[in-house]
């Protein structure tokens, strides 16, 4: 079966996820302080990790802003990583 190519959408996805991550981890900044800022519960953050197509736009704008993502980091989600 042949390899399918990554969709634009995939590859932001995998941004999203990653650069959580890795703010989390800079930040110090724990699952129950990301719940906490999204508002959300520990089911539904579980629930966002393995399908980030459904966070919605004010979940980022606030992950945005608890993990300082910069103007760059912010078009490099939502363009999927192209310039």
């Amino acid at each position: 079966m042949p390899i399918l190519k990554q969709t634009a959408e995939d590859k932001a996805y995998k941004i999203l996820l990653a650069k959580i991550s890795e703010k989390s981890t800079y930040y110090g900044i724990d699952r129950e302080r990301l719940q906490t800022a999204l508002r959300i519960s520990e089911r539904t953050l579980y629930n966002r990790k393995n399908n980030p197509e459904k966070f919605t736009f004010n979940e980022l704008l606030k992950l945005g802003r608890v993990l300082h993502f910069t103007e760059k980091e912010y078009a490099e989600i939502f363009t999927g990583g192209k310039k």
